[in-house]
């Protein structure tokens, strides 16, 4: 994976931008001076039925049109060179990953049920990262930038490489609670266990009630019975 190609600033000499711009400026002059000079020979030119001879008056200009087309092209690649610098990241991940869920309230006489899903995993990760400087040539048109581009070198990035470590750190510390059931977990399981006992025990002591009332109901019918 590679991030954002960022535009390197190209530090050139003194001397290889004189150069650059001398052979730049002696191309564009040869140019000019071939069509200068054909212009000047279509009068000669329209007379080559009669006189072949003339066509070798073409030779000339035509051999200045090529050099400076040569220079041309040449001082081009000069100007056009854009140098780009990216980080290039290679990462592999190897690893277990177990799933199980943890239920309470599974009585028929627990009133409330919670489900909590245990998440346990084990990774091993590989980072290879590297500052990448890489180089391209542009082209006239409107897709200019959209050339192969040409790696330079790979330098080796430790102050990125520590910071992305420190933040997947910082991430697997924020996420424990997926690791296993933490206290807030088994609070609120104890306090669910406790609804259910007291529901239980209200359930129990309702029946044990009827039957006293009942049975208090039977003495009083028998007190007021009259004794013959």
């Amino acid at each position: 994976m590679e991030t954002l190609p960022v535009v390197q600033t190209l530090e050139y000499s003194a001397a290889y931008r004189l150069t650059r711009s001398i052979a730049s400026a002696l191309g564009q002059l040869l140019l000019a001076g071939s069509a200068l000079w054909l212009v000047t020979l279509l009068g000669d030119l329209t007379r080559v039925a009669y006189r072949p001879e003339q066509l070798m008056l073409l030779g000339y200009p035509l051999l200045l049109l090529l050099f400076g087309l040569v220079i041309s092209r040449m001082s081009n690649v000069f100007w056009a060179e854009m140098q780009f610098r990216s980080l290039l990241l290679d990462l592999s991940i190897e690893g277990t990953y177990t799933q199980s869920k943890l239920s309470t309230g599974q009585s028929i006489y627990d009133s409330t049920r919670s489900e909590n899903v245990v998440v346990r995993s084990t990774i091993t990760p590989w980072f290879l990262l590297s500052t990448l400087l890489t180089s391209t040539f542009v082209r006239p048109g409107s897709m200019n930038l959209e050339q192969y581009r040409h790696v330079l070198s790979f330098e080796k990035s430790d102050d990125t490489l520590a910071a992305i470590l420190g933040e997947l750190d910082e991430f697997f510390a924020s996420r424990e609670a997926i690791a296993g059931v933490n206290e807030v977990d088994l609070k609120s399981a104890s306090q669910i266990f406790q609804m259910n006992e007291q529901t239980r025990a209200l359930q129990q002591a309702a029946p044990v009630a009827l039957e006293q009332e009942q049975a208090a109901g039977v003495i009083a019918q028998q007190a007021d019975a009259p004794v013959s």
